[in-house]
């Protein structure tokens, strides 16, 4: 509610809390110390909400959390909190659907497979290190920022050793981000046109046809693969109708 206050700056400049990107205050992509791959495999999302910012009411079933998960949010319902969260950009990990029968109506058996690969918990770990200093530093410690202390924690907080705990935590409280891709890749599904492979009129047009998913969110890619497949319809169109007129010339002759 005290924010509300400064609405009028907001409409006015354009500036204050209301010109904040959503939740969303910061991105950086850093590399881990796992991955060989020279490109950024981890994703800092600077966010000012935290579990405990909406007292319970919809994150907490949201990222479908069991009650346990509530003593560690608890003490901090109703005081200011924010979170820096670790994302994993480049996943080893391969997930999967499947047809469940033969009826077009039942669902897919769909398996995410998170964490399957080790190298991924690995990655994670070191870039829940890298939030760690984030928090430590001089700026964070200046406006009185710490860390939720360990011993509310229900799953790892008995933990002591710091690696073990950070494991644990990347298993216990890792969730998605809702960036699903490569159930239709290109090369397996669809062609280079993303025309599906022996079917005829049906391309696939979305992040499923990407077949390794990008290093970052996925909305931007996703609408440059669009603009591509509007680019070929037209192209398509454009030949097809060529070649109806030839035709026809030809029957005339």
């Amino acid at each position: 509610l005290r924010s509300l206050k400064r609405f009028p700056e907001w409409i006015q400049n354009g500036t204050g809390p209301f010109a904040a990107p959503g939740g969303c205050t910061g991105l950086a992509h850093i590399h881990s110390d796992v991955k060989e791959d020279k490109r950024p495999d981890i994703q800092i999302h600077m966010v000012s909400i935290t579990h405990a910012t909406d007292m319970g009411f919809f994150l907490f079933d949201n990222f479908n959390l069991e009650e346990d998960a509530w003593k560690y949010i608890e003490p901090h319902v109703g005081g200011e909190s924010a979170g820096i969260v670790a994302t994993l950009n480049r996943p080893k990990s391969r997930g999967s659907i499947k047809l469940k029968d033969k009826d077009p109506f039942s669902h897919p058996i769909i398996d995410p497979n998170y964490l399957g690969e080790e190298e991924d918990i690995e990655a994670f770990i070191s870039g829940l290190k890298f939030c760690k200093k984030i928090a430590e530093t001089e700026a964070f410690k200046k406006i009185g920022a710490k860390t939720w202390e360990k011993r509310h924690e229900p799953y790892c907080g008995h933990l002591d050793d710091e690696y073990e705990y950070l494991r644990c935590y990347v298993t216990a409280w890792s969730f998605t981000l809702y960036h699903p891709t490569g159930t239709c890749s290109m090369g397996k599904v669809t062609d280079e046109k993303l025309k599906v492979k022996g079917l005829e009129g049906l391309r696939v047009v979305d992040a499923s046809v990407m077949p390794i998913i990008v290093g970052g969110n996925t909305n931007a890619p996703t609408i440059m693969i669009a603009e591509k497949a509007a680019d070929m319809i037209l192209q398509d169109i454009a030949t097809n109708s060529q070649e109806d007129s030839m035709k026809a010339m030809k029957d005339e002759l």
